[in-house]
């Protein structure tokens, strides 16, 4: 099933229900740091120690055993005695990763436009095509390396501009991206590149990646030629493993099979844009539009099966959302609640499909009746807690969030996630109420860096309590000293404080580790004037409108401009 551009794979742990993200591109199955206490699960560090390497970084490892483990459509018996990694924290509703050690035991088939995974055990065949699905339709083929426990990775090469690259096909990822080597050697030059942006925080490793938007005459996909094609270029730990990120959304653009009984990769075009152009961090959106991207693409129109059912339409429908056709998102929701009516998550995922239409309305009515149907789900409380507050509905937003911590009182993740939504709506003292509540009640929560931050920068963004809101972020500081989030919310509280050469120290670090950060570039600029330091605040000021032109306003927001 699709949550957005994520393929989720819903199952248990020892009794509790759990839900994991089906990443090709982990090694291993990881459970999120924060969401070990929801499980009740002891943890502890391995001999040698182990460590966990995303997109944005690497951190160690502890590990876990679940007595009880189950995944809905992977076998109908219970495993016993199983182990994850414990390593991250949670960025959306999942609970952490299936790896290769589960998803790569067998030939695998990606089928993520119909909301599918399935495993193969091939026999026989290895001379044959196993693109069985493809009838006419063009096949392309890459040969992939032979995967092991210490050499994981789906690995194979492609052409870009002609000379050959590697690449991986990892479906944890939501975007494909190049790294700028490889972008380099095919004459991509960033410095004269018309878009910048800042990439955003992966759960894994606090940092976060440069990225622009580049276009390449040629990419040759074992065969498949993509002319004039646009990639997200990044600065990411993917050049440690390969060249070309090839994640979700190409996924969502073709049928997958994972020969590893052949060591080679299939693939048929489904039709859409192959890459996901939407801007990935918050800086600037993308003007560049799906029927620009699809314009060079080659192959078939949509491919994808008819549903036979229910279930069928719910997960194309999943799909169709995730790729932003909401119009066919909905159609589908449509027809998987006419045939079956008792479906809750049916209601609520059209009301998601609703709502980003600007169907409020709609979307609130459908959360009402996946509630009636199900209160005990958490998301439908989360959600609709959100669009209440979306709509000014402060009262009922807060009875919803409410519901949501009686539900999952175990759950060190439930106020820190409220007090992010808070956030993104600018309620700063219900934000801080929610953190308060998550660092008393968990004060040695793995996600503590991230707690403290937050409330460091939620009594920043108000100009209140500043010396607590230093506290909180000297110590998130000393649980990760090189996070440039508590960095820049730091250089803020100085910068209330009048403390001048603090707060440019702070700007300063937190810009090496992100360059083009525009709120901490203005914020530098601000500390330097109030320091009469004209010349380099005017240029900081300069800069940090070059990358993000409302910038200005976003400080008038809280009292503060030059």
């Amino acid at each position: 099933m699709m949550d957005g551009p994520r393929p989720i794979v819903a199952g248990t742990i020892d009794g509790t229900s759990a839900r994991f993200l089906a990443d090709s591109g982990a090694f291993y199955s990881v459970l999120w740091s924060d969401r070990v206490a929801k499980f009740k699960l002891r943890v502890t560090d391995p001999l040698g120690g182990y460590q966990v390497i995303g997109a944005t970084g690497a951190e160690s490892a502890r590990v876990t055993t679940v007595q009880n483990f189950s995944l809905v459509g992977f076998g109908k018996g219970m495993l016993h005695k199983v182990q994850f990694l414990v390593a991250g924290r949670a960025q959306r509703s999942e609970d952490g990763v299936i790896g290769q050690n589960v998803i790569g035991r067998a030939d695998t088939e990606y089928d993520l436009a119909n909301g599918i995974i399935r495993l193969h055990h091939a026999t026989d065949c290895e001379t044959n095509s196993l693109a069985y699905w493809s009838g006419s339709a063009p096949v392309s083929v890459i040969p992939i390396a032979p995967t092991t426990d210490l050499a994981p990775h789906i690995v194979g090469t492609a052409k870009l501009n002609g000379a050959e690259i590697r690449v991986i096909f990892d479906t944890g990822a939501t975007h494909s991206e190049l790294t700028l080597k490889a972008a380099s050697r095919a004459g991509f030059e960033p410095g004269k590149a018309d878009r910048h942006y800042a990439g955003l925080s992966g759960p894994i490793g606090s940092g976060e990646g440069e990225m622009w938007l580049a276009q390449f005459d040629d990419l040759d996909l074992g065969g498949e030629q993509i002319k004039n094609a646009q990639l997200w270029v990044t600065t990411s730990t993917l050049s440690n493993v390969a060249d070309l990120l090839l994640g979700a959304d190409f996924f969502l653009s073709h049928r997958v099979y994972v020969a590893a009984s052949q060591h080679r990769i299939y693939f048929t075009y489904n039709g859409g844009p192959v890459f996901d152009l939407h801007d990935t961090g918050d800086a600037k959106t993308v003007t560049t539009t799906a029927a620009d991207a699809e314009a060079a693409l080659p192959g078939p129109a949509d491919a994808r099966e008819v549903p036979k059912d229910a279930a069928a339409y719910k997960r194309r429908g999943a799909a169709s959302a995730a790729r932003g056709d909401l119009f066919s998102a909905i159609a589908d929701y449509d027809a998987a609640i006419k045939l079956d009516s008792a479906d809750a998550d049916s209601y609520y995922q059209r009301a998601l499909a609703k709502w980003r239409s600007q169907q409020t309305a709609g979307a609130k009515d459908d959360l009402d009746q996946a509630l009636k149907m199900n209160p005990g789900d958490a998301r439908f409380w989360v959600e609709r807690g959100t669009l209440r507050l979306s709509t000014n509905d402060e009262a009922g937003a807060r009875a919803d969030f409410d519901v949501v911590e009686a539900l999952q009182p175990n759950d060190a993740s439930v106020d820190v996630t409220i007090a992010d939504i808070y956030m993104d709506f600018r309620h700063f003292e219900d934000a801080i109420s929610r953190l308060n509540r998550s660092v008393e009640k968990y004060p040695r929560n793995a996600g503590m860096s991230v707690a403290l931050n937050n409330r460091c920068w939620a009594r920043a963004m108000l100009a209140k309590d500043l010396e607590l809101a230093l506290a909180d972020c000297n110590a998130s500081l000393k649980i990760d000293p090189h996070a440039a989030a508590a960095l820049d919310s730091r250089g803020l509280v100085w910068l209330r404080l009048g403390s001048y050469d603090k707060s440019i120290d702070d700007y300063k670090a937190e810009l090496k580790l992100e360059p083009k950060e525009a709120w901490s570039q203005y914020g530098l600029g601000l500390a330097e004037l109030r320091n009469d330091r004209k010349e380099e605040g005017n240029a900081s000021i300069r800069a940090a409108l070059a990358n993000d032109p409302g910038i200005a306003d976003e400080f008038k927001e809280i009292g503060l401009a030059p």
